[in-house]
């Protein structure tokens, strides 16, 4: 599946990323879960894409992979669970499913 360095707006994303968004009802969440893992991994580089769980093919995800290399083991445990933390009172729980943070 393809990916895009996530520096842009969401509007600005892959065709394939916002057009997954827009079919899975979570097009109104994509911008404020691009903000919330910008701002839990500020110095990492971040990739937007459209995966396929690898135990379950017809599950796909936007997933938000971030560069996690420069972060020691504590900062990467704290915004992972701040991360976590806060999608859940971001989206509504059938929506988090399709939003997946993953490290490079």
């Amino acid at each position: 599946m393809s990916g895009s360095l996530a520096t842009l707006p969401s509007q600005l994303l892959s065709s394939e990323v916002t057009v997954f968004a827009c079919a899975k009802g979570v097009d109104g969440y994509l911008d404020r879960v691009i903000d919330l893992t910008r701002r839990n991994f500020p110095e990492s580089a971040m990739w937007v894409s459209v995966e396929q769980d690898s135990e379950d093919d017809r599950h796909e995800y936007i997933a938000l992979d971030v560069e996690v290399g420069l972060l020691n083991s504590e900062e990467l445990f704290q915004a992972q669970r701040n991360w976590s933390a806060e999608i859940v009172q971001m989206c509504p729980s059938q929506f988090v499913v399709f939003f997946v943070l993953g490290w490079r």
